[in-house]
């Protein structure tokens, strides 16, 4: 399963030039956070896939309780009771 790495991969190379080309170590450093933050955000990490339908429960809740992928039958029992 690859996901698409490609704007983290570019925020961290561009945050090394930019911290390599800083007037002082201390602005450096904090170039390089922000842009290792910055590719924290745009990585498929901080945007996890959806689930598709097919791997969902359903979960169905009866009086207050809270059923987990009932039978067909044993709902259309419980809703007619």
């Amino acid at each position: 399963m690859l996901r698409n790495w490609w704007m983290a991969g570019l925020m961290v190379v561009v945050g090394v030039l930019a911290a390599r080309s800083a007037a002082t170590p201390v602005v450096g450093v904090v170039e390089l956070l922000v842009f290792a933050v910055l590719a924290v955000l745009f990585s498929p990490l901080a945007f996890p896939r959806s689930l598709p339908a097919a791997e969902t429960v359903p979960t169905v809740v009866l009086r207050d309780e809270a059923v987990v992928n009932p039978e067909p039958a044993w709902l259309r029992d419980r809703l007619r009771s």
